[in-house]
């Protein structure tokens, strides 16, 4: 194996606290060897001492030296990539400690193709390095999910209690503060180890797979730049057995054959595609799902920050281990949740919606929520009204965290009533008729008709609000009728007109155009 002068130099200052080093070169050398063979040194870790005389040693590429009872002034100048020990060391003493160091690296090595070949674990390739490191490594995918970290020492630091969350995730505030970072997001494109500061002081390496990032390494930054350079070098080296793993399975989870089936199906349904409905009972039964449980779809979107793809994605998928009964989804690159309410409510102490704003508030995300449905299906017509929730819900509420679909569908009604047209070429053409004629007349003749219509056509309601006898107002009704030949006790009148004026009213209509509505150009 070979070793990078960074990992080397740890080691024997660990040993020797007064040793030194002038690395520049970022070489990497094999096992340790005098140098009486000047000439087949290169790519090797050399121990020499005084005996040697520095002198006799030229400029080696590829070489580290380990000069022993050599101080800082006798080096300066020396060209040599080298690590030094300045007191008096017997040189096959350290020649053997230097050993150790390469059998211990040599002993990583074979851990790690282990994890990799034959464990086929991204758990054993962090724990490889336990007895090589004092602070914890952890691999995060781009959910902030802990693929796995260094348990035992993230334990005795505090680091555990402190940074993993429900269900093995970063908590949702840490979460939500990286998100918060405006340079957060272009860190997924750094290729070499890099320092963080937001959470905690960390270094970090990312993780690729055919060049997109895929996850990150993480360690604590110490306040010892030796002990960083380790660190650096430690996640670069285990970074390599990481993506090589990753490229044989093509992701950090192992999915349950029958929930990868269970969201195929669903994918099928969202897409209005036909399926065999034994074959969904069985899914359903292999989820403990009953044939008769009722169930809710819930969009999620980023409606007050810019948490991106991955942290919406992060913050959604959690909601399977957080909410009984619920199974996520990436549709058309919408994050969605089939929420189970009747597995759910039987094993949740709260109320289902309650627990859906108190997610939404602590992640800074919106949700539009379908209505009820036991029929999957169905699950087509629900992922449309939890579009139409979110297209609603915000034009009128638009400091609520979730829109219900059914809070919003009359809304929807009315505008899709007028879609493709303006108030004045599809409401009532008696409307269009009074307000004409009461622009021409300065009469209140529509207003009329609005309130006798608004009060449920009750005529003395309808005078006492408009501040006019009873008689009056009947004149004004048959003034009305004559006006614009309407009759109130035909049914699809009522309707017509009743829709008319919440049509108007809804899209703030104020009259222009009114002579087209009345068929008069």
């Amino acid at each position: 194996m070979k070793i990078h002068g960074d990992l080397l130099f740890y080691w024997i200052h660990k040993k020797y606290p007064a040793a030194f080093a002038h690395l520049s070169k970022n070489y990497q050398v094999t096992r340790p060897m005098f140098p009486d063979k000047m000439d087949k040194i290169r790519n090797h870790f050399i121990v020499m001492d005084k005996s040697y005389g520095i002198q006799s040693v030229a400029v080696c590429e590829g070489a580290i030296f380990l000069f022993l009872g050599f101080s800082e002034q006798e080096l300066k100048g020396n060209p040599n990539e080298y690590i030094a020990i300045p007191e008096e060391r017997q040189l096959t003493e350290v020649f053997n400690q230097v050993l150790e160091i390469f059998e211990m690296f040599q002993e990583l090595e074979n851990n790690l193709e282990d994890a990799v070949h034959t464990y086929f674990s991204y758990n054993a390739i962090l724990h490889s390095c336990d007895t090589l490191i004092d602070a914890p490594v952890a691999l995060l995918d781009t959910q902030f999910r802990y693929v796995g970290y260094s348990k035992r020492l993230a334990f005795e630091c505090g680091f555990e209690d402190k940074y993993v969350g429900d269900n093995n995730y970063l908590p949702l505030e840490e979460i939500n503060q990286l998100n918060a970072m405006p340079d957060f997001n272009g860190l997924q494109n750094i290729q070499e180890v890099f320092q963080y500061v937001c959470v905690e002081n960390m270094i970090h390496k990312n993780i690729f797979h055919s060049g997109e990032y895929v996850g990150r390494l993480g360690i604590p930054w110490s306040k010892d730049p030796a002990v960083n350079r380790y660190h650096a070098q430690l996640l670069l080296v285990l970074a390599q057995y990481v993506e090589e793993l990753y490229d044989m399975f093509g992701t950090f989870w192992r999915v349950k054959k029958s929930d990868t089936r269970f969201k195929k199906a669903l994918m099928r349904l969202l897409d209005g595609e036909s399926l065999d409905q034994d074959h969904l009972n069985r899914l359903l039964n292999s989820r403990e799902f009953g044939l008769k449980d009722t169930y809710c779809l819930i969009q999620f979107t980023s409606g007050f920050t810019d948490n991106g793809k991955d942290t919406t994605a992060a913050l959604a998928a959690r909601l399977e281990g957080i909410w009984p009964g619920t199974c996520c989804l990436l549709y058309r690159s919408k994050f969605i949740a089939l929420v189970n309410l009747t597995k759910y409510e039987s094993t949740a102490d709260n109320y289902f919606h309650q627990d859906l704003a108190y997610f939404l508030r602590e992640s800074l995300l919106q949700a539009g929520v379908s209505r009820k449905f036991q029929d999957l299906f169905l699950m087509k017509t629900a992922y449309r009204q939890t579009e139409i929730a979110l297209e609603e819900g915000p034009l009128t509420d638009t400091t609520y965290w979730y829109f219900k679909f059914d809070d919003y569908a009359y809304e929807h009604l009315l505008r899709r009533g007028y879609q493709n047209f303006m108030p004045d070429q599809i409401c009532h053409r008696a409307i269009g008729v009074l307000m004409a004629y009461d622009e021409e007349n300065h009469t209140q003749l529509n207003l009329t008709l609005k309130t006798f219509i608004r009060l449920q056509y009750n005529a003395a309601a309808a005078s006492k609000e408009l501040y006019i006898a009873r008689s009056s107002f009947l004149k004004r009704m048959s003034r009305i009728e004559k006006l614009t030949g309407i009759r109130l006790d035909n049914y699809r009148d009522r309707v017509y007109l009743a829709l008319s004026y919440e049509i108007m009213e809804h899209f703030n209509y104020n009259g222009e155009n009114i002579s087209s509505v009345a068929g008069l150009k």
